[in-house]
């Protein structure tokens, strides 16, 4: 009998290992990642990692996408018509969600000093700020622009302070301080939304 030769998916592992890094960094920091660590999370090699990445950076920029990515669709995947909920939904008041906000902060750090993740940060906040702007139901594109700005950065300032501070930004104080900065934002949206169904 022939053994044939296991089929490894590449991309399914690259973002094996790239879950393992974001583990990693959740736990120990960006600057103490080994790659020996990683391995150790994703049940492999040093040289295993190797085959999928040039460098440490390569996979800890590939880390910072993935983060990226999740953020992302927890925020916008599936949503036609954004509420106030969605963006509470984006807060650190999980373990899971704490991990991907400690991660994503950790690279802002690095952000402004290297080139690959100032590009993959840059794309994040295009696609988000875009995708917003396209969920609010606002008409007027200017207006939309804004809001969804001043949302995204209601969101970057509460999980940024319960993130640095997790045992005095609990799930509630996270909660009501958010849906203060965004209520009157909101308020505003609603105004337009009921404007256009009522020509």
């Amino acid at each position: 009998m022939v053994m044939m030769p296991k089929l490894v998916d590449h991309d399914e592992r690259r973002t094996d290992f790239a879950r393992a890094a974001v583990e990693t960094i959740a736990r120990v920091g960006l600057d103490q990642v080994r790659l020996v660590d990683v391995g150790h999370v994703a049940g492999t090699t040093t040289g295993a990692i190797g085959h999928y990445f040039r460098s440490r950076d390569d996979l800890l920029v590939a880390a910072f996408d993935l983060t990226a990515d999740e953020l992302l669709a927890s925020l916008l995947g599936g949503t036609r018509l954004l509420e106030e909920r969605h963006f509470v939904q984006m807060l650190p008041t999980t373990r899971t969600k704490a991990a991907r906000w400690a991660v994503w902060l950790a690279f802002c750090g690095r952000v402004g000093f290297d080139g690959d993740l100032k590009a993959v940060y840059d794309r994040y906040y295009e696609v988000v700020e875009s995708g917003v702007t396209d969920r609010l139901g606002v008409p007027d594109a200017v207006a939309a622009t804004a809001y969804s700005g001043a949302l995204v950065a209601a969101v970057d300032g509460v999980g940024l302070c319960a993130t640095v501070q997790p045992q005095r930004w609990p799930k509630a104080r996270q909660t009501e301080a958010l849906l203060q900065l965004i209520g009157p934002v909101f308020q505003e949206i609603h105004r337009y939304r009921s404007a256009s169904d009522n020509p």
